[in-house]
Parts: C-alpha cells; sequence; structure tokens
C-alpha cells in the first residue's frame, strides 16, 4: 500500500475532539502546505479525505489526558496497526508521533509504542514538523535529535512557546462540525498559569502564565462574530490578560455572548461581573478545591473564607449561577474533616442567605509529574466513597435540589499510573489492553496492577520533593 500524507488523531469522538484546539492548531499549520487531514474515535475514515488511517504516511497522535491512552491504543488495534513499534517495520505503517499535555507529563508508557514522543507546545516545533513532513523517510533519524523528544529514562525536556507567539482559536473550515462549547468559536487567551498551586501541572509543565497574540485573538473574535458566532474562552487566568475585558466589550457591542473555562475567585469583582452578565454569561466557575482554609494555604492556594464568601456575594446580585469545583484528598489533610467543613460551608451560605443557583463537583487528587507533589498518594477508593457518603448526607439536607458530579476514581487511578509508569509497563498493559479493551483482564493478562503500578514510585517521588 502507498503511504502519503499526515493526519491528526485526537481518540475522542469528534465532538469532545473539536472541543480541544489542538486539531485546530494542526489543521491551520498543515492543511495547506502538506494537507493534514483529522481522525476520530469512532470513525473508519479521515473527516476531510475520507482516508483510512493506515494510508497515511505519518500520525500525529494528541493526548491532553492520560485515560485517552486506551483510546488510542484500541484505536491502532482496530485499525490494523500493531500497538509496539518493534512490530512496525519502517515503511509498512504510518509514522506514529505522540504530543500532549499527558505524555509531556510521563513520555515513558509511550515509547515502546510511538517513534516519537514529542514534549510541550507546538508552536516552537513547527519547523522540524515541517521538515518531518517534507521528509518522512528521513524522520527516524531527525526525531532521537530534537531536545524535546522524549528520551528513555529520562525527565522530559520541554518545548515552550513565547508570550505572544501563539494564538490558537477554532478554525472557520471546522465549526460546523460542533463542539462542547454550544459550537461557540473557541479563543485560547494565556498557557501557564499565574496562581501557585502545588497541585496543578499548568504552572509547573508551562511556567508563569504568557498571554496569546492579542492581535490574532481579536481578529478571530471579530471574525467570529461577523460569521454570527459567540464565543467561548479559554484559559487558566482569564480575567489577568491584558485584553480579557476588551474582548467582553467587544463580544458585548457585536451583541454576541461569551462562555468561560472558569474564573479565579480573586478576580471576580463587582465590576467584572457587571461586565461578565452584560456579555450574556450566566454560570461562572469557582474553584476554592478545599473548604478549608489551612488546607488552601498548604496547595498553593491562600483563599479565605471571606474571600470566597464574597465571590458568592458577586455572584447572587448578578444572577449568575454558580459550578463549585472541590478536591478530595488533598495531600496532608483529613477527609473526614474536610467533607464536614463542605456541610458547614453550605449551611454558612444559607445563614447568609447567599444562596445561587448551584452544582458542585468534586474530583479526587492526582500527584502530578513535576509539581511538589508528585510524591503523594492518591486516596484509596473506600476513602473516597466515605468522604462522597458524608458529602451527600449533609449537602442533601441543605441543597437537596443541588447537583452534584462525583468524578470517577477509576479514572484518576488510570491518570496517576500512567504518570508513574516505565515504557515497559506502558507498552505491556497497552498493547493487551488494545486486544479485548477490558481493564481487569488487561491488568490479568499483562501482571501490572494499576493501583500497584500508582504507588510504586510514591516513595522515590517522596524523596525527590523534600
Amino acid at each position: 500500500m502507498r503511504r502519503a500524507g499526515v493526519a491528526y488523531l485526537f481518540p475522542a469522538p469528534r465532538r469532545v475532539a473539536l472541543s480541544n484546539l489542538a486539531p485546530h492548531y494542526f489543521v491551520n499549520a498543515f492543511r495547506d502546505s502538506h494537507g493534514l487531514d483529522l481522525l476520530f474515535e469512532g470513525e473508519d475514515r479521515s473527516l476531510i479525505d475520507r482516508k483510512r488511517p493506515n494510508e497515511f504516511a505519518v500520525i500525529f497522535v494528541g493526548l491532553s489526558y492520560e485515560p485517552s491512552y486506551l483510546n488510542f491504543a484500541r484505536y491502532l488495534h482496530l485499525h490494523g496497526i500493531p500497538i509496539l513499534r518493534s512490530d512496525r517495520p519502517d515503511g509498512k505503517f504510518p509514522l506514529i508521533i505522540a504530543g500532549g499535555v499527558a505524555p509531556s507529563l510521563n513520555p515513558q508508557p509511550l515509547l515502546d509504542i510511538c517513534d516519537a514522543v514529542l514534549c510541550g507546545e507546538a508552536e516552537p516545533m513547527h519547523g522540524d514538523l515541517t521538515a518531518i513532513l517534507n521528509d518522512p523517510a528521513a524522520a527516524r533519524e531527525v526525531l532521537p535529535r530534537l531536545y524535546y523528544a522524549a528520551k528513555p529514562g529520562k525527565k522530559p525536556r520541554i518545548a515552550q512557546a513565547a508570550a505572544g507567539s501563539f494564538a490558537v482559536s477554532s478554525h472557520p473550515a471546522l465549526t460546523g462540525e460542533g463542539n462542547e462549547f454550544g459550537g461557540r468559536t473557541v479563543l485560547e487567551l494565556d498557557r501557564g498559569c499565574v496562581g501557585t498551586c502545588h497541585f496543578c501541572a499548568a504552572r509547573h509543565l508551562y511556567g508563569a502564565s504568557r498571554e496569546a497574540d492579542r492581535h490574532r485573538i481579536t481578529h478571530a473574535a471579530e471574525e467570529a462574530f461577523k460569521r454570527g458566532k459567540d464565543i467561548a474562552l479559554l484559559g487558566t487566568g482569564l480575567e489577568s490578560v491584558s485584553y480579557f475585558d476588551d474582548l467582553l466589550d467587544r463580544a458585548i457591542a457585536a451583541g454576541r455572548t461569551v462562555s468561560l473555562s472558569s474564573v479565579r475567585i480573586a478576580g471576580f469583582t463587582p465590576q467584572r461581573a457587571s461586565r461578565l452578565a452584560a456579555a450574556g454569561v450566566k454560570t461562572v466557575t469557582l474553584a476554592p478545591e478545599s473548604m478549608v482554609v489551612a488546607t488552601r494555604k498548604r496547595i498553593g492556594k491562600p483563599l479565605t473564607d471571606d474571600e470566597l464568601f464574597a465571590a458568592f456575594e458577586t455572584a447572587k446580585a448578578h444572577h449568575f449561577k454558580v459550578k463549585l469545583y472541590l478536591m478530595a484528598g488533598l495531600p496532608d489533610s483529613d477527609s473526614a474533616a474536610e467533607a464536614q467543613a463542605i456541610g458547614a460551608f453550605f449551611a454558612e451560605l444559607k445563614d447568609r442567605r447567599l444562596t445561587v443557583p448551584l452544582s458542585l463537583s468534586v474530583t479526587p487528587f492526582c500527584p502530578k509529574p513535576g509539581t511538589p507533589f508528585r510524591g503523594k498518594a492518591l486516596m484509596p477508593k473506600k476513602e473516597y466513597e466515605r468522604f462522597r457518603d458524608t458529602v451527600q448526607r449533609g449537602a442533601g439536607k441543605l441543597m437537596p435540589q443541588m447537583p452534584v458530579e462525583w468524578f470517577s476514581w477509576r479514572e484518576s487511578l488510570l491518570q496517576t499510573a500512567f504518570d508513574r509508569m516505565s515504557a515497559a509497563q506502558g507498552a505491556a498493559f497497552l498493547a493487551v489492553y488494545a486486544d479485548g479493551g477490558e481493564l481487569r483482564a488487561a491488568e490479568k493478562r499483562s501482571g501490572i496492577r494499576l493501583e500497584d503500578a500508582a504507588n510504586e514510585t510514591q516513595k522515590k517521588g517522596t524523596a525527590q520533593s523534600k
């Protein structure tokens, strides 16, 4: 079979995949020059040229979330592409190059599967990727020499775009394909983080906050407004971006609406809330992570109770719904006391008459590579269940109509396990999983228990973090 061209695979259903901006970036960067196409989970042919995966010479793979490794492995298997790199003779199958947030944290589980794992942001890689696409036959010699190409057993070096050198938004040609933002045009305003949270990979992987190019983002927003599109803004510290308020004003002037990934509580002022309301924002996402002040200080998020209640006062005054994000099992915390503190917080909200339409999301803490908490433990499943039961009893009495979303402990286990697996472990587990698609069977047949993988490097990580 003659293989030619390049595809970008985001191993998720199309609507979910296009909610991530990476496919949009790759289409913009390489569609005109190299005919780049898109591949999605559950679809046998590419989006644009209707080619089968095995017809491409090169497949880029975007992996933003560790559990998507499972989807990736199954995708290769279902399309007749051997999982292990050693089982793919040169020229017989596509060259597979992976990247994204998850493998940048720990590329090891993918090293025996992919021909290369590239760590960091795509913009600084553009010249190298162009050279590879110009001569795929020479790529296997070029890829190992790239400083951001992962090496076995070594800490990854991260490619990082300079402030103002990136500006990613929904590609106009893909707007009709839908996304999880109601079909809005999505704009990324910043990378890295202005915060100092010890649990979050954003700051520790990508550094201090950097803004996207103002003129290019503004132009993308104005073009969306001309097409009658609303916009969604993504970033870790949106309200700290120098042109954030200007984008809101432009949306208001155009009669369009805005949705947000989240707002930091410190930046949720009454003045900004008025502007958000005028821009059609209905819901704000607040993430204090814990209702215990001492815990918030310990995790690098020194938010006071007064600041938190002030945010609810602002939300109530401007008729916002609130999505509240919390974590269970934060390091060195008492999970029973943390759960009880959530009920106490809701009681205080009612006493202060600050109740607003409210939803709660709780996720188990995951120890991420590169962070100060990299060596900490994932809370045991039974402890998470006790935490959930305590919160549900307390919240059920005080907020009986409040929707509560409990993120899967199993997915947190997968994140932690893949973040700590070696190359040999990752290859063995994913190769077996790809064949059957069952986690328990994969554990049994590969001899790798996910809980063991999640815990086996904990002591080493703890020692490194001291």
